[in-house]
């Protein structure tokens, strides 16, 4: 039996990039858009918060500011 190779990779990612965040007002106008059916908005619509503590998170511009030194 063969093995598949994982479609994710095999480590975590630990940075951070800014989102833009939809006001009130965009975010009630995308869902009167879309029926009111979260299954209709784009993937540009949605914006999902996975914040932890953040801990080990760093942005991308201190990720770079230590590789290049």
């Amino acid at each position: 039996m063969t093995r598949k190779a994982p479609v994710h990779e095999p480590h975590k990612i630990k940075t951070i990039r800014l989102l833009n965040f939809p006001t009130l007002e965009e975010r009630k106008r995308h869902l009167v858009d879309a029926k009111f059916n979260v299954l209709n908005l784009t993937q540009d619509q949605l914006n999902f918060d996975m914040f932890s503590l953040g801990t080990s998170a760093v942005s991308q511009e201190q990720l770079s500011g230590q590789l290049l030194g």
